[in-house]
């Protein structure tokens, strides 16, 4: 009964002009439909993710023939369609007349070359109408959505939040893990700004935050910018018995340290106190205290002095402090005002910023307020801190001595300032 039906169907081909090859696909597919082999649907064959246990004799779709539009024996790879064999999920295949596909194997996402006349083609890959199968096809996203927590760089900071004045610098150290290069960055320049060694410029007062980053992971340093911060001024008469980790916990920002006094006399306790407080990261600076009566004494003063601090760094400008009574004894204002200048020029052309301290007395009284106009100024004048320090003068005022106060480290009483500016 199959023969004839064969017989059938090979004379029928040959009046259309098909080839022999596509009746032999066709007899194989049938062949195939016969042995039925338990995990295959509509005869097909192969390794893989099979759907099983469906044996249909040779579903067999009409529709309109076309002589030479017939394509069959289709192979590539991807999961199969129609009668496939071959290694994936496998699917029916139906097997027509007319525009036909038929006997496809393949692997993988694509889809099949025809065979028309006998001549095999390469057909077109098409991923996106092909599911992977789970074990091979998905496998490859995974590896490109690579968690972002085993991605992410460990990094260390030496500070998490800081305070500065306007016009204060300060480095902060970031290290990432393998020694990755750290990006910094900051959310609002006009409060602070960073470089990109780490350094933190305070620019006005208000908070933001300073970050460093490195392939996707990112710390922040909260960084505040106050209006003003607390400061101390000592010298000898505050020893050296000093718990100066004490001091730096008491919120004290910097200290000043008397490092000279006339031509010839220098602080006792000044080289003592510097390097405990910088241990321990306190801002420094130093002021001297001026006998000069004369030009040529001031800058005889001024030699002696930066002798004396050769080679340290100094935070804050170097202050001239005008009170000693010497200064008022037969000397004019003129010379008071060229005295300072003959200071100020040799502290500044050694590299350090100037400033004078004085009182409301001196200041209103035997100083030139033009001459002065614009100059740092460190100013003193004991009264309630809650009123603030009056000074409305056009001397830049960098600090306020308003009295002597407790400071955790001292056994007695410190000179107490409030500090208005940074310098870097």
């Amino acid at each position: 009964m199959r023969k004839n039906i064969v017989a059938a169907l090979l004379a029928g081909m040959l009046c259309l002009g098909m080839p022999g090859g596509a009746l032999l696909t066709v007899e194989a597919a049938e062949t195939q439909q016969d042995a039925g082999t338990g995990s295959t649907e509509s005869g097909s064959t192969g390794s893989g993710n099979t759907e099983s246990g469906t044996t249909e004799t040779g579903s067999t779709e009409a529709g309109s023939t076309e002589a030479g539009s017939t394509e069959a024996g289709k192979t590539g790879s991807g999961n199969t369609e129609s009668g496939s064999t071959g290694t994936g999920n496998t699917e029916t295949g139906s097997t027509g007349t007319g525009n036909t596909e038929a006997g496809s194997t393949g692997t993988g996402n694509t889809e099949t070359g025809s065979t028309e006349n006998g001549k095999t083609e390469t057909g077109n890959k098409e991923k996106t109408d092909v599911q992977p199968d789970e074990d091979e096809g998905e496998e490859d996203d995974d590896d490109d959505e690579v968690d972002a927590s085993e991605n992410s760089v460990k990094i260390t900071l030496s500070k998490k939040s800081l305070t500065l004045l306007p016009g204060d610098r300060e480095k902060v150290t970031a290290k990432a893990e393998n020694g990755e290069k750290i990006t910094w960055a900051s959310e609002n320049k006009k409060i602070a700004k960073v470089s990109a060694k780490g350094y933190i410029y305070g620019k006005k007062a208000g908070s933001t935050v300073i970050t460093a980053s490195v392939e996707g992971s990112t710390v922040k340093v909260k960084v505040t910018v106050a209006k003003k911060m607390k400061g101390i001024d000592i010298s000898r008469w505050q020893g050296t018995n000093i718990d100066w980790k004490k001091v730096a916990a008491d919120d004290v920002h910097a200290v000043f340290l008397r490092a000279t006094n006339g031509s010839n006399a220098k602080d006792t306790c000044f080289e003592t106190n510097y390097k405990a407080a910088r241990a321990v990261g306190l801002r420094v600076g130093c002021y001297h205290y001026s006998k000069a009566n004369t030009v040529s004494a001031a800058k005889k003063e001024a030699k002696f002095l930066l002798k004396s601090i050769k080679g340290k760094k100094m935070d804050y400008p170097v202050a001239l402090d005008l009170e000693d009574s010497v200064m008022l004894r037969g000397v004019t204002t003129k010379t008071r005002m060229q005295i300072i200048e003959a200071f100020q020029d040799a502290i500044e052309d050694a590299g350090y910023h100037f400033m004078f301290y004085t009182n409301l007395t001196w200041i209103n009284n035997h100083l030139s307020h033009d001459d002065l106009a614009g100059e740092n100024f460190w100013y003193a004048r004991y009264t309630d801190q809650s009123k603030g320090s009056g000074y409305d003068g056009d001397c830049n005022l960098v600090m306020w001595q308003y009295g002597t106060g407790k400071v955790a480290g001292f056994s007695g009483v410190v000179d107490m300032n409030e500090i208005y500016q940074g310098f870097y």
